[in-house]
């Protein structure tokens, strides 16, 4: 027997991450990623989670976790700061674009080509400044 959203909702907010400890292993994981990426000299790109507004949607009711979890990847964006290449996927699709997504966070491919131009604006836009910059030293030397 399959459960009704509305009872799917008040399940998901019973069971929802109200000890943010529970959070402490993404985070740590997360940062480790960062740590390592730069050890290794990598340049790494978050993004948050940008989801449906839509509670028609399967698995609607799980939104205020991605909804945690982004706030935690902005909070590392804070932290690292130009350490780490940062795309706010959440802000820029969560409410806006409700057509892209064919369940809570995935993507329909028109919405995955949205989400990956985000993403390589951001990371020419760095490539760009890197290039520029490297270019005016040597012919400052």
């Amino acid at each position: 027997m399959s459960k009704s959203l509305a009872e799917l909702e008040v399940a998901a907010q019973k069971h929802q991450w109200k000890n943010l400890d529970e959070l402490k292993p993404y985070r740590r994981n997360i940062r480790t990623i960062i740590d390592l990426a730069r050890l290794r000299r990598i340049t790494p790109v978050l993004t948050t989670q940008p989801h449906t507004i839509n509670p028609k949607m399967a698995s609607y009711y799980v939104a205020p976790h991605i909804d945690q979890c982004n706030a935690i990847v902005r909070e590392l964006h804070a932290e690292y700061g130009d350490q780490i290449l940062f795309v706010d996927l959440d802000s820029i699709m969560t409410g806006k674009m409700d057509s892209f997504f064919v369940d809570l966070g995935h993507m329909s491919p028109p919405g995955n080509l949205f989400k990956a131009e985000q993403i390589g604006k951001v990371i020419f836009a760095d490539w760009k400044a890197r290039h520029n910059s490297a270019a005016t030293r040597e012919m400052n030397r």
